[in-house]
């Protein structure tokens, strides 16, 4: 089962989603790639794979994890996405548990650590980015975050602009930035963009 759920992901990669437990509702393109995680599954289609340790769902996953172990759901579902991914969507993984929260948030940056060019998107609230160079079009304050030791270079059309500045892990100097137009990102770690609504 495992090499149908990797062959599947690795078909049309490019855009994947991963379902989580918080999710409230769910509709997505069914050519692309969808996992749902554990409670997740309430709201699987007719296409995709479920996959946890069933913690959160009652009925019958695809592909079921121990219950003992030293990893999350959410942790092994990010050892299947393909390296040709370009954006992955997770939705039901924001709210709930602080911990877990947190934890979610961590995993992304580690998974973003090993990739170039790929963007995580927490239900269109918080957007991880890996490595690379971006650019993007706002009209609102933002936030950027750092779980690693960052080189950053922010132009365009925002407040405060930075040329080869360092961010520190979990560090305030990101805090509350505000764009009013295009802007150019360049990060050398994983780097979390938060847009707070006005």
């Amino acid at each position: 089962m495992l090499n149908r759920i990797k062959n599947y992901l690795n078909e049309n990669g490019s855009v994947i989603h991963i379902v989580g437990p918080l999710t409230q509702s769910f509709d997505s393109d069914p050519n692309e790639p969808t996992l749902f995680i554990d409670g997740g599954t309430k709201l699987k289609k007719d296409y995709g794979f479920s996959l946890g340790d069933n913690d959160s769902f009652q009925g019958e996953l695809d592909y079921k994890l121990p219950e003992d172990k030293d990893f999350s759901d959410l942790q092994f579902a990010l050892t299947l996405i393909p390296t040709q991914t370009e954006t992955l969507y997770l939705h039901g993984f924001l709210g709930g548990r602080k911990d877990h929260e947190l934890i979610n948030l961590g995993e992304v940056a580690h998974f973003l650590f090993e990739r170039n060019e790929t963007k995580v998107v927490f239900d269109d609230k918080i957007t991880a980015y890996s490595q690379g160079f971006w650019k993007f079009e706002l009209q609102n304050t933002f936030t950027l975050f750092s779980f690693h030791e960052n080189t950053l270079s922010l132009t365009g059309e925002c407040r405060y602009q930075l040329i080869k500045q360092s961010l520190k892990p979990f560090s305030s100097h990101g805090l509350s930035n505000e764009a009013e137009g295009k802007i150019s990102l360049h990060n050398s770690a994983p780097l979390y963009f938060f847009e707070v609504s006005k």
